[in-house]
């Protein structure tokens, strides 16, 4: 945050876009999941067996598009062929962690390329929506650290519970990524 404000501030415009392209295509298409349609007796489901008719666009794919799409966008090299490879990496890592949806029962195949779509479009939306009113401009201001601060404590402070609950190794690197982020606008905070 205290180093590329502009990140996060498109990242958090393009997870307001994202998560109103989820909950309108979701309750517009009320798409069955396949535990509902299957008999998940005869498919392997992994972990909770997710019932319902919420399943396209996948919400996760939309998620890991949006981050993904507005990092790969953020950090891409400047020479060709190394555009090339960045690009290829970024869209292969999010199709695998997107198409693990389908692997566990969670989601149709459909579902993972549509909301990969999705979250390739609001993370262009966010930026863009970004650039052209800078709502988030707040962000960077040093006043507001004290709210960031609190909010990564409770943060933390829920991932811990999560941990202790579910014990999965998401989990524990999203603490680690958290107390980094925490230590470093704590410190950037506390120096005068």
């Amino acid at each position: 945050m205290t180093y590329t404000p502009k990140i996060w501030e498109s990242l958090l415009t393009a997870s307001f876009v994202s998560v109103l392209f989820s909950i309108l295509s979701k309750k517009y298409f009320k798409v069955p999941r396949p535990a509902t349609v299957f008999d998940h007796k005869k498919f392997v489901c992994i972990g909770e067996t997710l019932s319902g008719h919420n399943s396209f666009p996948s919400g996760h794919a939309i998620t890991v598009f949006t981050t993904f799409t507005v990092l790969m966008l953020t950090f891409m090299p400047n020479k060709i062929q190394y555009k090339i490879i960045w690009c290829c990496s970024i869209l292969l890592a999010g199709f695998i962690i997107s198409f693990s949806r389908v692997a566990v029962g969670a989601h149709y195949p459909l579902d993972v390329i549509f909301g990969s779509i999705i979250g390739y479009i609001s993370a262009l939306s966010g930026i863009f929506i970004n650039r052209k009113y800078n709502i988030w401009i707040w962000i960077g201001n040093r006043k507001y650290y004290p709210v960031f601060i609190l909010l990564f404590i409770v943060h933390v402070m829920i991932l811990v519970i999560k941990i202790i609950n579910e014990n999965l190794i998401v989990f524990y690197l999203s603490l680690i990524s958290l107390l980094v982020s925490l230590t470093i606008i704590t410190a950037k905070y506390v120096k005068k």
